[in-house]
């Protein structure tokens, strides 16, 4: 999406300059067409599963990322597949109009990647810490069975000298 609109500025940037003739315009406006129709396609489109992500109707989904109840990372990615551009090329005025509204779209994308990538880094932060979690534990239970296991050696090592003792006597 980003890479598309930044073609469209491209495009918008050329088409509102003076040297550019009727018929360049023209081929500006089918490319620019094409793109938009391509944006909204992806914002329609993408998935994962079932679910649409870029649609508008992923909002709010929580992901339970501990062991205790509420311990959640919530998520909602923006609406993509509207943003708005809508401008014709068909003249200088057009184009130059438009400069302004893909700028527009162009932070919306950006603000979006920004959120995910913040709750990309929550969730890489999660995993280290689970993971960090898990080993101590394990750890732990291995250091429970391992004192375990001494002290029965050492019961077991007691008895058999009060045994052979007893025997000997």
């Amino acid at each position: 999406s980003t890479n598309i609109l930044h073609r469209m500025r491209d495009l918008a940037v050329q088409g509102s300059n003076a040297s550019v003739s009727t018929a360049d315009l023209a081929s500006i406006n089918k490319e620019v067409t094409a793109l938009k129709t391509e944006l909204d396609r992806i914002g329609d489109t993408t998935t994962f599963g079932d679910q649409k992500l870029l649609d508008g109707t992923f909002t709010s989904k929580s992901f339970l990322v501990g062991a205790k109840a509420g311990e959640n990372i919530t998520v909602t990615i923006a609406d993509m597949s509207s943003l708005t551009v809508d401008s014709t090329f068909a003249n200088q005025a057009g184009a130059s109009a438009a400069i302004a509204k893909i700028d527009t779209a162009i932070g919306v994308v950006d603000t979006a990647r920004a959120d995910l990538g913040a709750v990309q880094n929550r969730f890489q932060h999660t995993i280290s810490n689970l993971a960090n979690i898990q080993e101590n534990v394990s750890a732990s239970r291995s250091r429970i069975r391992d004192t375990d296991f001494a002290t029965e050696t050492a019961s077991m090592t007691r008895n058999q000298i009060l045994q052979q003792a007893g025997t000997s006597i």
